[in-house]
């Protein structure tokens, strides 16, 4: 199996490659799109802000290959925090942009809905995550358990394609999917053993 993760020069893949090594997978750590011509699964993480970093996605044709290879091929995805949001329609991090569209959501900032004296913003650290719905990832996951988190900007539209929800004052998608596309807010690599559950789940039975 050929476990691609995506290096957009914008995140620490370390972590996450050291965490599939300790499940026992190889995974290689791909710079430009063409790797990923063979890619079996395919991990996106992210940092940054949503728009710049959809920029370098446009300017070097990630989103060309990855379209072809999860719409097309239905090659199995899962985008980690900022990764996720990117699966999504648009964001107006910095400036209102466009991401790969593979889910019909828009990500918001939280501070327009959170109280920022209260709550703090941007909301780093283990927070709970509530099933609403069966994940695949979740399976020996136990529904409320914590994750780490590190994001100022998330989903707030809680429709259909949405497997489970974490609260900070309101409640914002932690966990979507939609057939072979999965992404989570959290990051699965600095969680612990539920994280590496997670993880395991998304390699070998999706």
């Amino acid at each position: 199996m050929k476990i691609k993760i995506v290096d957009l020069g914008v995140s620490n893949i370390n972590s996450i490659h050291k965490c599939i090594s300790f499940l026992g997978f190889d995974s290689e750590v791909v710079q430009t799109p063409s790797k990923l011509i063979d890619a079996d699964k395919i991990i996106f993480p992210g940092v940054g802000a949503f728009s710049n970093v959809m920029k370098i996605i446009e300017k070097n044709k990630w989103n060309e290959v990855l379209k072809q290879k999860i719409l097309i091929e239905k090659v199995s995805i899962l985008g980690i925090c900022l990764g996720m949001q990117l699966l999504c329609k648009e964001s107006n991090e910095h400036e209102k942009k466009s991401g790969l569209n593979f889910f019909d959501i828009e990500v918001k900032r939280l501070s327009d809905h959170i109280d920022s004296d209260k709550f703090k913003l941007p909301h780093i650290g283990w927070n709970s995550v509530e099933i609403k719905k069966k994940s695949i990832l979740f399976d020996g996951v136990k529904n409320g358990s914590d994750f780490y988190f590190d994001h100022s900007y998330g989903i707030l539209d809680l429709g259909k394609n949405i497997d489970c929800v974490t609260n900070h004052q309101i409640d914002f998608a932690s966990v979507i999917s939609y057939n072979n596309i999965f992404g989570v807010q959290f990051h699965p690599e600095k969680s612990l053993d539920d994280g590496k559950i997670l993880l395991k789940n998304f390699i070998t039975k999706v």
